[in-house]
């Protein structure tokens, strides 16, 4: 399994939703549960940046990150909604862009685990499984085949996932983003 190392916010990007992607028209849940809103809230690390993940009353999740290019920051938001179905964890995720371009049209679809308290590991979707997922019928959507690229935009994935064990094996284990805590409470401490 290879584990890149880049910017967190591009490599979520990068690895979610690059070429070949998953993306659903409406994100994985409601509100993610207090539970997982816990483990998730806080400061996050990557080799080369961090992302700040907090979930508002309603239990809607909000990343943040800064990144330096072109002699300035710039910052990248982003909307992540997380379910929990059969110990399984996956959530969806959406950049908040300026540029209407930029916008993937839907929900980046992702499965992750923590190793220990202080690791989260991040698989994107293999795009071929989804493609035979909405060819046979078992998911309604629409796959788009560019000349170099395939998307998967599906209406609904709850009901695939609804089966974890199954659901798991659409995710890619070849490539994963790996994330370190830095802190529980997005305040960095000097402890």
């Amino acid at each position: 399994m290879r584990v890149l190392t880049i910017p967190l916010a591009t490599g979520i990007l990068l690895l979610l939703s690059s070429c070949d992607a998953v993306l659903t028209e409406s994100p994985i849940s409601d509100r993610t549960s207090p539970l997982l809103q816990e483990q998730l809230t806080g400061i996050w690390q990557h080799e080369d940046g961090t992302i700040h993940v907090a979930f508002d009353s309603n239990g809607s999740g909000h990343t943040a990150s800064l990144d330096w290019s072109k002699n300035k920051f710039k910052l990248e938001q982003g909307e992540l909604h997380a379910a929990e179905i059969g110990g399984e964890k996956f959530f969806s995720f959406k950049p908040i862009v300026q540029d209407p371009d930029d916008d993937p049209k839907g929900y980046i679809l992702a499965h992750f685990q923590f190793a220990g308290d202080d690791e989260l590991q991040i698989f994107s979707p293999d795009v071929e499984a989804f493609e035979n997922k909405v060819k046979s019928g078992d998911l309604e959507g629409k796959v788009d085949k560019g000349k170099y690229s395939t998307r998967i935009f599906a209406e609904d994935v709850s009901a695939i996932l609804e089966e974890p064990d199954a659901a798991i094996k659409l995710f890619s284990r070849e490539e994963s983003l790996l994330l370190r805590r830095l802190s529980e409470d997005n305040k960095v401490t000097n402890e």
